[in-house]
C-alpha cells in the first residue's frame, strides 16, 4: 500500500521541506510500499500529479492523508481527487483519510510548546529558514535578525545627519508600489509565482523607483491573482508568473496600463 501526504503547500520552502520530512517519517519502520508529499496548491508537486506517478508503480491501494486540522475547501480538494484517482485507475484502490481534527496528542503537542513558550526555552531550526537564509530566489524575503541588524548599523551611520541642515538624509517613496494579493484564494490560483516573477522583472529593469510587496488580501477574491499598482491605482486580475513581464515593461516603465488585466476594463 502507498501513502499520499497532503499538505496545503507553501511559498516557505522551509515548511514545505518539513513535510517531507514527516512522509519519510512516516514510511520508516512502517510497510508501506513508498510515502509520497504533496501538496493541494501553491507549490509543487501538486497532488494530482503525484497520484499519477504512484500509478505507474501500479500498487494495490492508495490512501490520501489530508495533513491538516480540519475539514474544510482544501480537505473537500483533497477527497476530489482521490474520488478521481479511484474513478480512473480500477486496478488501484483509493481513499482519503480524515484530517488530524481534535486528536488528543494535539493537546500535549500545544502544551509542550505553551511550555517552551512560558520558559524561553524553544528549540527550533533556522538554518533553512527564508526569513533569516538566503535561499536561491528568495533573497527578497530574508528578515528577522539580519533584517534588524541591518537596520541598527543603517541607523547608526546616519545618525548625525539628521542635525545638518543641507545634508537631510530621506529616503524617497518608490515611483511605483506594486502589492500582490497572497492570500488564501489568490494563493491557491499562483499568486507566490506571480510575485517571483515580478520582484525578478523589476530587478532586470528597475533603477531603484519601483517596489514590490505582498498582501494579506485586496477584497477581490474569487478573481484572483489580484495585482494592485500605485499612485495610479489600477487594479489588474486573473494575473499569471507570464504577464508579469507585460506589466513591468508596459505599465511600470512606460506608464501604459496593460488593458486586457485591467479590472475596470475587464
Amino acid at each position: 500500500m502507498a501513502v499520499v501526504l497532503c499538505a496545503r503547500g507553501s511559498s516557505d520552502p522551509d515548511a514545505n521541506a518539513d513535510v517531507h520530512k514527516l512522509a519519510r517519517l512516516l514510511y520508516e519502520g512502517r510497510e508501506f510500499s513508498r510515502v509520497e508529499a504533496t501538496f493541494v496548491g501553491v507549490t509543487d508537486p501538486t497532488l494530482d500529479d503525484t497520484l499519477h506517478d504512484i500509478a505507474r508503480h501500479r500498487p494495490d491501494a492508495v490512501v490520501v492523508v489530508p495533513y491538516m486540522l480540519g475539514d474544510g475547501v482544501l480537505t473537500d480538494r483533497i477527497r476530489d481527487g482521490a474520488d478521481g484517482f479511484d474513478a480512473e485507475y480500477p486496478y488501484v484502490d483509493a481513499a482519503c483519510g480524515d484530517p488530524l481534527g481534535t486528536d488528543p496528542r494535539l493537546l500535549d503537542v500545544l502544551a509542550d510548546r505553551w511550555q517552551e513558550a512560558r520558559t524561553g526555552s524553544v528549540e527550533m531550526s533556522c538554518d533553512t529558514c527564508k526569513y533569516k537564509v538566503e535561499l536561491d530566489g528568495y533573497e527578497a524575503d530574508v528578515g528577522g535578525a539580519k533584517a534588524m541588524l541591518r537596520a541598527l548599523n543603517h541607523q547608526e551611520a546616519h545618525a548625525d545627519r539628521g542635525d545638518v541642515a543641507d545634508e537631510p538624509h530621506v529616503h524617497d517613496a518608490p515611483d511605483k508600489h506594486v502589492a500582490v494579493c497572497t492570500s488564501q484564494t489568490c494563493a491557491a490560483d499562483g499568486a507566490p509565482a506571480v510575485l517571483e516573477r515580478l520582484r525578478q522583472e523589476a530587478r532586470d529593469t528597475d533603477d531603484g523607483s519601483v517596489r514590490v510587496t505582498r498582501l494579506s488580501c485586496l477584497g477581490q477574491c474569487g478573481d484572483g491573482p489580484n495585482v494592485a499598482v500605485y499612485p495610479e491605482g489600477v487594479w489588474y486580475q486573473g494575473v499569471r508568473p507570464e504577464d508579469a513581464q507585460r506589466i513591468v515593461a508596459s505599465h511600470l516603465e512606460r506608464d501604459r496600463i496593460v488593458s486586457d488585466l485591467d479590472s475596470q476594463l475587464l
